[in-house]
């Protein structure tokens, strides 16, 4: 049997695109997960760096990052909350804890409860 790959950990940020850079996912202590953009000359040096090469977002490039991030950092309260209340259904009662991390998980995925 294989062991389970674990993910870096929660929460990940996202770093908005600026004129040196798209966006691009961090962990909490800044260990760079994921770029949304490319450069417009990868054998060159970055504009920042003295070189030629300009990022280049990909479309919505920042909305999509924001959109991982989000639901990243809320996934494990979500699928938790969700097993509780179907626990709790079959026994007959969802407990107001229970809703409560419901509404705290949906908050984290930049819903309204």
């Amino acid at each position: 049997m294989s062991e389970k790959i674990e993910h870096s950990p929660t929460p990940w940020e996202v770093v908005p695109s600026c004129d040196h850079h798209g966006p691009y996912i961090v962990t909490e202590y800044g260990s760079s997960l994921a770029d949304l953009y490319t450069m417009s000359d990868l054998s060159s040096a970055s504009v920042r760096n003295g070189g030629t090469s300009k990022p280049l977002p990909f479309i919505d490039a920042d909305a999509n990052a924001a959109f991982i991030v989000r639901a990243v950092n809320s996934f494990d309260l979500l699928v938790s909350s969700i097993k509780s209340v179907i626990e709790e259904g079959d026994a007959g009662e969802v407990r107001s804890s229970t809703i409560m991390d419901l509404k705290e998980a949906l908050k984290l995925a930049g819903e309204t409860p």
